[in-house]
């Protein structure tokens, strides 16, 4: 009986799998035994917390898509007040939400096993969003605010480049797809 390579190399491909799922589930639990306060510390990408924090996240990236082109035609922050403490609070909660990517585990496609080592998590993220994710996070309005704060003190100082600094906040809505993509609650 003639064999189909086909066949041999698909069996050859599922062996390779098996074998690489026992391997992750022996290290994951190993690493779980032998760090149990950290392994507690790592977010499950199914909690019922993390689906909310997604959904606040995913108000705040529209928030952002809405106010950006309203700040680069109108100037919002010299609004005042209400402006800057928003532009500070979504700065603060894409920064938050860059710290707290280092602790939501994640699935392995090969093993469906949950991920929950740092390391291996960060990893993964660098491989992927990691610098969307990272810009994102740059507290671009704090600076803004910080710089035109500065330039109202001192007439000589040059804030043409602050407007070009603000077309760098439109990597937020990069997370959209990520965000309505992941989140069950939907």
């Amino acid at each position: 009986v003639k064999e189909d390579p086909n066949v041999e190399d698909l069996l050859q491909r599922i062996r390779k799998s098996e074998t690489t799922a026992i391997h992750v589930r022996d290290t994951e639990q190993q690493w779980e035994a032998t760090h149990p306060i950290s392994a507690h510390l790592v977010l499950s990408p199914s909690t019922l917390l993390k689906s909310w924090w997604d959904v606040i996240m995913l108000a705040l990236v529209i928030l952002s898509a809405v106010t950006m082109p309203l700040d680069l035609a109108f100037d919002l922050s010299t609004l005042g007040g209400g402006a800057i403490v928003l532009f500070v609070l979504l700065d603060a909660s894409f920064v938050f939400d860059f710290v707290l990517s280092f602790r939501i585990a994640f699935v392995a496609e090969a093993s469906q096993l949950l991920i929950r080592q740092p390391s291996v998590i960060f990893k993964r993220w660098l491989e992927s969003w990691f610098i969307f994710d990272l810009i994102a996070a740059f507290p671009l309005g704090s600076v803004e605010l910080m710089v035109t704060a500065f330039a109202a003190s001192n007439s000589v100082v040059d804030t043409s480049w602050v407007t070009s600094l603000k077309l760098v906040r439109i990597i937020r809505v990069l997370k959209l797809p990520r965000l309505l993509g992941t989140n069950p609650l939907w």
